[in-house]
């Protein structure tokens, strides 16, 4: 007989011995605080990344178009850079850029092939869209990769598109695969940091993106509020609250001028991401 295991009868079949009551009461408590433990460290990071930054001026002086051109183009020597190493292991908000690596460096035989994002119906942010956005709207994405999203809107009849993304694979696949959406839109292979800073004040109407991009931007740099500035009506975003890098987005839109007009988070599990429409006040 095995630890914690009884035969019955002839079967083979296993049934597992019972506890005695003070053990499972020890292992209940155990659990209890490693939750508790849990929603601390969580609830220290949430508010950390949201509140304590750097102002952009430091987040400029540290990276360079050269970081940004390296990665891209799928040699990122700034990881390699003992003294940069050291200084974001030991300061978490020292400005950063790497997470993109895996982006940039995907391609159609890596993990993070743009094939995942060729998806055969629109996603119920395509469905927002087009059910609340009138279609002479200015519309941009940050995270188009191979343009799926962008091509269901071209189709609804959408014609003035922005977008943008790490993956030069995904944008290849992109101009292949959708030649007319690709040729009606402006579309750069950049990180979102450096291209939501070049752009002007309020110069698209609705900025829209899907997934994990917005979640995996580093806290040294301003996402949120960087997103507000440059969006002159709305945001769309498929988002998971608590999920990747968490922040307190709900708080950081607000002050930025946004409010929810719509949202799933009631009617989606509490561990799923949410679809968030995001007015300017």
């Amino acid at each position: 007989m095995g630890h914690g295991l009884m035969i019955v009868g002839d079967s083979p079949r296993l049934r597992p011995l019972a506890q005695p009551s003070h053990v499972g009461g020890i292992q209940s408590r155990r659990n209890d605080l490693l939750t508790s433990d849990s929603q601390m460290t969580s609830g220290w990071a949430r508010w950390r990344n949201t509140h304590l930054q750097l102002p952009l001026a430091a987040f400029n002086l540290v990276l360079s178009d050269d970081d940004y051109d390296s990665l891209l183009a799928g040699s990122n020597t700034s990881r390699r850079s003992l003294p940069r190493k050291i200084a974001q292991r030991a300061l978490w908000f020292w400005p950063s850029i790497d997470a993109a690596s895996g982006w940039a460096e995907a391609d159609l035989e890596k993990a993070w092939t743009p094939a995942h994002y060729n998806r055969p119906e629109h996603t119920r942010l395509v469905s927002k869209i087009i059910d609340e956005i009138p279609l002479d709207a200015s519309l941009m994405e940050l995270g188009c990769n191979r343009g799926t999203d962008m091509n269901f809107l071209y189709l609804a009849g959408y014609r003035d598109f922005k977008g943008v993304d790490a993956s030069g694979a995904g944008l290849r696949e992109f101009a292949l695969a959708y030649p007319e959406t690709w040729a009606c839109a402006d579309i750069r292979h950049d990180l979102f940091q450096r291209y939501l800073m070049k752009q002007a004040s309020q110069s698209v109407d609705f900025i829209y993106s899907n997934g994990a991009t917005i979640e995996l931007v580093h806290p040294s740099f301003p996402i949120v509020k960087e997103i507000c500035r440059v969006a002159r009506s709305g945001v769309l975003l498929e988002l998971h609250l608590t999920g990747h890098i968490p922040r307190d987005y709900l708080w950081q839109f607000k002050r930025n001028g946004f409010s929810v007009k719509y949202s799933t988070q009631v009617e989606d599990s509490v561990d799923s991401s949410h679809l968030i429409f995001f007015a300017r006040d």
